[in-house]
């Protein structure tokens, strides 16, 4: 016991002095730590942010008749009387329990998909009947009754009052209270206090009076959105005359009395779609819950004889999106953030073996004082636990400071890394083979034979790792990682820079073998240190190695989405410009067609839908019906556009057409692969995987004008047109130009409008900011590498000049030493990095569909920047070589001032 506690006492002490002395390693460990901690724990948060915001970005993109679960209900509404909190009694008693029932399928979703649906929201509606003309309004008028019980969440009364309930019989024509917005009562022309009459199915003439105007209330866009005919009257122009309808509200508790108007009504019920909770690993759980949610039919319970609702939405397919685009964004974060990562556990690496150099001659004192090397390494291990564990929690605490409020923050890995690696590394570097005097150059043949096959091994697994990921692909599913995503780039390097370290001393032994014949000493002895002491080993090589393979990375990677997003811009718009509009009239085309930055214009008209029997089965499908000619030339080089073969320019009495690739393959499912439409048999001269600037249908029949009448009794009335630009047009000005040519009667879209949104994204946006921040950091990791080289090596550089100083060695000679230690290791980082960089590239875009990022037909492929490679590598070469000249400049100055003391080893 005695010889247990004075080994205890002993080790405190040691501990004490160790923290007092050398203090600059073990703070830079500790500041290491922070670092490394700080961004492990965030990264996970950092990708479920973004894909979080790509969530919300794509899903609010839809607008409200798309986001939310919308259906419409075309019966009468059962009455049931059931209490619901917020209504009347008189309410209650007729919309009660339709309310109830409705509440009851949003509880039936499951979570998480229950908490984006807001409380359902519906509007009756009856149909239309006529109002007496009136002597101010040109026009003839029609109205619709229209009831809901939460009216005044969504409308805002302007003057008059609301509607008061009437229970009175129909029989006893009492006047109906309405409410009509200020908008529709101005079309109508219908004052307040005003009564108006019609007649009822029944014939008879029953009075309305107007009691107040509304209108939309601020937040309700989205509502007055599905229900745009209450809010705006409907007005259609007829060759005889105007027919304008109005809607107005009566007081939910008169709806019984109001059907009795009319014998047909419907009711427009939604739920709202919110995902601002959602995370971004919750989206494959609740796509796959809308998509069976939507699916099922749900039975209105509480309401005898009602038909169970089916809901639709366009959200699960925007999740689908989203799905996709998270997935990709999270595998480029992960291959991006290898290169950080790995660098920082090098860097830490040679901190590590710093801060044992500084111990060195303490534990050689306490060796022969009885020590063993076990007890060298846990006083080590100690000292590292010591330092880890402030720079851990400071790094935990910043994190959970950061972290927003609702987000889970897993901190097992980060905590276990950030108190664990020092303290192994420390007890790691302690080791007879690192003693003082040792060289660098030489280990037992069993030390090199364990080597050597270390090394096969991981070059191997490096090998097997990138043809497995070349061969199979990535599966980053969106609520996990696919290990070969972090395997792969991780082995990768550790590979290149075990490559590098083996190759790169060879050239320098040629330049040795030809200085030895040369005089001067300076060179000979530095190519003679960097051959026997190599400036490292593998560690450092790793940290430049990763540095210069991830500014290449970044470079290619940037360039390629960039390119891929403009490519599949000009893709979705189908030509340098397009035009979409309901109606095109040929004055509007005349003058977009006479601009002189206009080259070529393309028409195209879509009819949809139009019943083609697909082997005797008809199915609605859309048709563009082209000008093939133009439209060939316009799309000449766009990617996706449709192939339009000469038949088709100049159809003949075949009939020939080009088809989708979807309607393709389910015409090669079936026994008797024939088109036609009406009497007219259909000849497929083609068959193309999109139509570029013309449609987003999967199914569809591209045709010349010429075949007009077999689709459609109408005239031919363009609503896209595509427009091919003179080489030396701007864009922008085209776009202004061609704007005005059509005097409102379309959209211009321009590819780099379509660019802007894609790039908007914050899926992209994230890769960009990782991309950002981790070239700073394997840059400032990269110099702190060099420097710690330089530091490291700088006892043994001191002893060897002041020697060399007493034999006449000349000034400056130390900072051409340091340069020899470092510079041909740099330059091999900068070959077998470059090597690291280009393989990643080629392996993410094997390995990573791009798409859900660029959109377009096809995934894009690999583009180089010139300018951007040399801004992005050539920076990080700048500031590795600003450190080298750094660590010269401090190695020069301490070497000034060392005494050389003969016998000292």
């Amino acid at each position: 016991m005695t010889e247990n506690h004075s080994v205890a006492v002993g080790l405190v002490g040691i501990l004490r002095r160790h923290l007092r002395a050398a203090r600059g390693p073990g703070v830079l460990l500790a500041l290491l730590v922070f670092v490394c901690t700080t961004l492990v724990a965030a990264l996970p948060g950092a990708i479920e942010s973004r894909g979080a915001a790509e969530l919300r970005y794509q899903v609010s993109d839809l607008g409200p008749t798309q986001r939310f679960l919308t259906t419409r209900v075309f019966a009468p509404l059962p009455r049931v009387s059931v209490s619901v909190p917020g209504f009347s009694p008189d309410v209650a008693a007729v919309w009660g329990g339709w309310d109830a029932a409705l509440e009851n399928v949003r509880d039936q979703a499951p979570e998480p998909l229950r908490q984006t649906l807001g409380r359902p929201v519906y509007t009756a509606v009856t149909t239309a009947f006529p109002l007496p003309r009136d002597a101010a309004v040109s026009a003839n008028l029609q109205l619709s009754f229209a009831a809901d019980p939460r009216l005044t969440d969504f409308a805002r009364l302007v003057a008059g009052v609301w509607p008061a309930a009437d229970h009175q019989a129909p029989a006893s024509l009492s006047p109906v209270d309405v409410a009509l917005s200020t908008e529709t009562a101005k079309a109508l022309g219908w004052k307040i206090g005003t009564v108006r009459r019609t007649v009822m199915r029944d014939g008879r003439v029953h009075p309305m009076i107007l009691t107040g105007l509304f209108e939309a209330a601020a937040g309700s866009t989205d509502h007055w959105l599905l229900n745009g005919n209450i809010v705006h009257p409907s007005i259609v122009e007829t060759p005889n005359t105007q027919i304008r309808t109005g809607v107005a509200y009566v007081h939910p508790a008169s709806w019984p009395l109001a059907e009795a108007f009319t014998s047909k009504e419907q009711t427009q019920i939604y739920l709202r779609f919110d995902v601002s909770r959602i995370r971004s690993s919750d989206v494959p759980a609740l796509r796959a819950q809308i998509d069976t949610f939507t699916a099922a039919a749900h039975p209105l319970t509480g309401l005898p004889g009602a038909d169970p609702l089916r809901l639709s939405t366009r959200s699960g397919q925007t999740l689908r999106a989203v799905e996709a685009s998270t997935a990709v964004a999270r595998a480029l974060l992960l291959v991006i953030a290898v290169g950080p990562c790995g660098a920082a556990v090098a860097v830490l690496l040679l901190a590590s073996r710093l801060l044992v150099d500084r111990r060195r001659r303490a534990l050689g004192l306490l060796s022969t004082r009885g020590w063993s090397t076990l007890r060298s390494r846990v006083a080590l291990a100690a000292e590292g636990l010591l330092l880890s564990v402030p720079a851990t929690l400071l790094a935990v605490a910043t994190v959970l400071l950061i972290a927003p409020p609702d987000h889970r923050v897993d901190l097992v890995l980060p905590v276990a890394a950030g108190l664990l690696l020092v303290p192994s590394l420390l007890a790691a570097a302690a080791t007879p083979s690192n003693s003082p005097g040792a060289r660098a150059d030489y280990a037992p043949r069993r030390s090199r034979r364990r080597r050597w096959v270390a090394e096969v091994v991981l070059l191997g697994a490096a090998v097997a790792s990138v043809a497995l990921l070349f061969a199979a692909g990535a599966s980053p599913a969106a609520g996990g990682v696919d290990p070969l995503i972090v395997g792969a780039p991780l082995l990768l390097c550790l590979a290149s820079a075990v490559a590098v370290t083996r190759v790169y001393p060879w050239p320098l032994r040629g330049l040795l073998r030809s200085f030895r014949r040369r005089r001067g000493v300076v060179n000979f002895l530095g190519s003679a240190r960097a051959v026997r002491e190599p400036a490292s080993g593998v560690a450092p090589v790793f940290a430049l190695v990763v540095g210069v393979g991830t500014a290449v990375l970044s470079s290619i990677l940037l360039s390629t989405l960039s390119q891929g997003v403009n490519s599949a811009a000009r893709s979705d718009v189908g030509a340098d410009l397009r035009v979409a509009a309901a109606r095109l009239s040929p004055a509007a085309l005349a003058r977009v067609r006479a601009l002189p930055v206009v080259v070529a214009a393309a028409t195209s008209m879509t009819v949809d839908p139009v019943q083609i029997a697909v082997s005797g089965t008809e199915q609605a499908m859309s048709v563009y019906l082209v000008d093939a000619g133009e439209l060939r030339s316009v799309q000449a080089g766009v990617t996706g556009a449709a192939s339009i073969p000469d038949s088709v320019v100049t159809p003949g009495p075949a009939n020939q057409v080009v088809i989708s690739a979807d309607l393709a393959a389910q015409l090669a499912q079936l026994p008797a692969r024939a088109l036609a439409v009406g009497d007219h048999a259909l000849t497929v001269a083609d068959v193309s995987a999109s139509a570029a600037g013309l449609g987003r249908s999967s199914t569809w029949i591209l045709a010349d004008r010429s075949m007009l009448s077999d689709f459609t009794d109408s005239a031919y009335e363009p609503d896209t047109l595509l427009l091919e630009l003179t080489p030396d047009a701007d864009p922008a000005s085209a776009a202004t130009a061609v704007d005005g040519a059509i005097q409102g009667e379309g959209a211009v879209i321009a590819p780099q409008q379509v660019s802007a949104t894609l790039l908007a994204a914050p899926a992209i946006g994230g890769v960009q900011a990782m991309v950002l921040i981790t070239l700073i950091s394997v840059a400032a990791l990269g110099a702190l590498a060099v420097t710690l080289l330089s530091v490291g090596s700088a006892p043994a550089r001191r002893r060897l000049l002041g020697v060399l100083g007493i034999l006449g060695l000349p000034p400056g000679a130390g900072r051409r030493l340091v340069g020899w230690e470092l510079i041909p290791m740099a330059l091999a980082a900068l070959l077998g990095g470059g090597a690291v960089g280009v393989g990643l590239s080629r392996m993410v875009l094997s390995a990573i569909d791009l798409r859900p990022f660029t959109g377009g037909p096809a995934g894009p492929s690999l583009a180089v920047d010139p300018v951007v490679m040399i801004m992005l590598v050539g920076g990080y070469v700048v500031v590795v070589a600003l450190a080298t000249v750094l660590g010269a400049a401090i190695a020069e100055k301490a070497a000034a001032a060392v005494v050389v003391r003969f016998g000292e080893t």
